[in-house]
């Protein structure tokens, strides 16, 4: 009974492990189906102005997959990431990465929280390439001026291990077909 009892925990355990990566995965009539992950949140020390939070989300068709990477930071300053505003990301391989935000930020007044919201298409080599090296360094394009970050070596060894947990869990969702009429 009680090895009965342990394995049952062992496989709650690990299904729960495995899924707490995916925040959402949902089917449309059309076909389209978007995964989106859950975020990894980013400071440098207690005194860091702006800490990031990062997710991977891919809209995928029948037979086409496309990757973003969606970047949130706490704001301590009202600013905004224009349309089309560059994304560069250094890996600790000194490969640098580039991607434009699609997603028109607009500029939050009379609010308490200031969150900024990006998302850049990436290329899955791209996404490899921070998987397998980590962010040393990031910046993004603000209307008045840029947001940089530099993350040291543990801090960079960190996120492309946590980035490894989040693309393996959408890949593996991706893997399983899936449909608006599932469940039903």
């Amino acid at each position: 009974m009680k090895k009965a009892l342990l394995y049952i925990i062992f496989c709650i355990v690990s299904i729960s492990v495995h899924a707490q990566y995916i925040e959402h995965d949902k089917a449309d009539q059309d076909g389209t189906r978007r995964i989106t992950s859950t975020d990894l949140f980013v400071r440098n020390g207690f005194t860091d102005r702006n800490p990031f939070y990062y997710s991977i989300t891919t809209t995928s068709t029948n037979k086409e997959v496309t990757y973003y990477l969606i970047v949130r930071i706490n704001g301590s300053t009202h600013k905004s990431i224009p349309d089309k505003g560059l994304l560069l990301i250094k890996t600790r391989e000194g490969e640098i990465i580039e991607s434009y935000n699609i997603y028109k930020e607009y500029e939050t007044h009379d609010l308490r929280y200031l969150n900024l919201y990006g998302c850049y298409p990436m290329e899955i080599g791209d996404l490899e390439k921070i998987v397998s090296c980590g962010i040393s360094k990031i910046r993004i394009e603000a209307p008045y001026g840029t947001i940089d970050t530099e993350y040291n070596d543990s801090k960079s060894k960190l996120i492309a291990k946590e980035f490894r947990n989040r693309l393996d869990c959408i890949n593996e969702a991706l893997s399983h077909k899936k449909t608006l009429r599932d469940g039903f």
